[in-house]
């Protein structure tokens, strides 16, 4: 008996000599100290260090090391520097020329049309015509002159002599020579009466009326 109680004591010293720590005392413990890390291979890495100054009240039993083998996406920076430069510049460019008129040339054309005129002699039904008649021609208009001709013939040739028709025309002297292109002359009617057409020639213009 004497030997259990004193194995009961000892039991107790030690209890006191390390008492037991409740979970409210135990802590944190501190990270570990002069870590070391070097990557041995791809799938392997070597971890160096020294336990924790504090170990939070109780001693620490393993250590966790976590090696994330996704780096993820590495984060690009761009830096843009720029610098003001001033206003742009900005020329101007006059340009001068000398004034000058212009001069526009409007030219009119027109096909070549001699004027034709028709002289026609009549008598009642039944009567002869005969006798002479004679013709006036007024350019006065256009600076020329009133001009009557000579006795033309009640059946005066339209060309060819002296008293026919073209010849006592052109002998006026606001037609003149050559101022008639050609006289024709058609046949005689029941009373003897003629149409002379006459052609004008170009150089007579618009003429006026023979009467």
């Amino acid at each position: 008996m004497a030997g259990g109680k004193t194995m009961h004591i000892a039991t107790v010293l030690a209890l006191v000599a390390h008492p037991v720590l409740t979970r409210a005392q135990i802590t944190v413990p501190d990270v570990p100290a002069s870590v070391d890390l070097s990557v041995v291979s791809g799938e392997s890495l070597q971890l160096d260090f020294t336990a924790p100054l504090t170990d939070g009240g109780a001693a620490v039993q393993s250590y966790l090391a976590e090696w994330d083998t996704d780096p993820g996406t590495q984060e690009i920076q761009t830096i843009t520097t720029s610098t003001y430069a001033g206003a742009n510049e900005v020329q101007t460019i006059t340009t001068t020329a000398k004034d000058s008129n212009e001069i526009q040339y409007v030219t009119t054309s027109a096909p070549l049309v001699r004027e034709i005129q028709t002289i026609t002699t009549t008598a009642s039904a039944g009567n002869t015509l005969g006798g002479t008649f004679s013709l006036q021609f007024d350019t006065s208009a256009t600076g020329g002159s009133l001009q009557y001709s000579g006795e033309i013939s009640a059946d005066a040739a339209a060309y060819g002599s002296r008293y026919s028709v073209q010849s006592v025309l052109e002998a006026m002297p606001n037609i003149g020579e050559g101022g008639i292109h050609n006289v024709t002359r058609s046949a005689a009617d029941a009373e003897s009466g003629y149409t002379w057409s006459i052609t004008f020639a170009p150089r007579m213009g618009n003429v006026p009326e023979l009467v």
